[in-house]
């Protein structure tokens, strides 16, 4: 191992951006030249943990002298290269007080102060231009190492261990319906439907209709008012986390309280199509294969191929209200 190059990377922020990141270091585990150390988010933590390639994972907690408190051996280890995947201005922060050549990814101006702070200490930066698709650019300090781009695993999971405490008996097209669907759960200048029981049934029927699939609602971790509505009024219990439409039966499912993993595997072992708002639902969609229809804010397709663009199996759908959406799902 003494003779493998050495590599630290910051990817500190969503999960969804830490997929795109894993499927290009994929191209660096596949040469078997290099150890790779990782700077993840908290949040991120428990995922990526489950990818057995990494030499080690290290947390940050938003606290720059906790996290050298608790990882005070970074400050004497020298890298050959270190990468800030995530552009973040505390990974670079970060990354000056541990030895090894750096190339990063930024978005702020390169007019900024602290474009020319971190200059002062030799980065290596290139923007990370929305232009272009962001597995691209990462891409890109890969070949800043010399590693060629030509050389990829198609297999994202070869050194990954699924979660398989849940999953079902058949397949199904999926609905995720996480808070990205409802106004005040997310980002308040995007569109929303006027959700409804009413307006739930009509896009059940067309789904149904469409693919002709028995249908699976999945959702986030954030409890949501209609969601909670939805269950005690067309659902009845079937299990610990299932619950069976009362005229369906088993032809639309509800799961819920399902963790991020377990999700993943049923993806995995049991869907065919998927149907969600863009996010880490459909990185993992696409790694796993699965055709799929992600929602995006209406007018911003274009910012959201920058971090779709590389993937095969996806059509984004601008979102908008009720009636809208309706129509694009009868169009699918």
């Amino acid at each position: 191992m003494d003779d493998l190059k050495k590599i630290l990377v910051f990817r500190t922020d969503r999960l969804g951006d830490f997929i795109i990141s894993k499927s290009v270091l994929n191209t660096l585990f596949q040469t078997k030249q290099f150890l790779i150390d990782i700077v993840v988010s908290k949040q991120n933590y428990d995922y990526v943990k489950n990818f057995k390639s990494f030499n080690n994972i290290y947390i940050f907690k938003k606290n720059f002298l906790k996290f050298f408190l608790l990882n005070k051996d970074l400050l004497f280890k020298k890298y050959d290269y270190i990468l800030i995947h995530d552009g973040k201005r505390r990974s670079h922060f970060l990354s000056l007080f541990v030895r090894g050549k750096k190339f990063s990814l930024i978005k702020f101006s390169k007019s900024s102060i602290f474009y020319k702070f971190i200059k002062i200490f030799n980065f290596t930066t290139y923007y990370n231009s929305e232009n272009t698709k962001l597995y691209d650019n990462l891409h890109f300090l890969n070949l800043l190492i010399n590693v060629n781009k030509n050389i990829s695993t198609n297999n994202f999971y070869f050194d990954y261990e699924f979660d398989e405490s849940f999953s079902l008996n058949k397949k199904y097209c999926i609905f995720h319906l996480d808070e990205k669907w409802f106004k005040n759960y997310y980002y308040n200048d995007f569109t929303y439907p006027e959700w409804s029981i009413p307006l739930f049934n009509q896009i059940i029927n067309i789904i149904k209709n469409k693919f002709n699939l028995p249908i699976l609602i999945t959702t986030g971790n954030i409890k949501i008012k209609f969601l909670e509505n939805l269950i005690n009024s067309q659902f009845t219990k079937s299990s610990k986390n299932i619950y069976m439409h009362n005229e369906l039966k088993d032809n639309l499912l509800f799961i819920n309280n399902l963790s991020f993993r377990q999700i993943e595997f049923v993806l995995k072992k049991n869907c065919s199509i998927l149907i969600s708002c863009e996010g880490g639902l459909t990185h993992l969609s696409n790694n796993l294969n699965i055709k799929t229809f992600a929602f995006v804010q209406k007018n911003r397709v274009n910012f959201y191929k920058h971090w779709t663009g590389h993937m095969r199996n996806i059509k984004l759908c601008e979102r908008s209200d009720s009636s809208t959406l309706l129509n694009i799902l009868s169009n699918l």
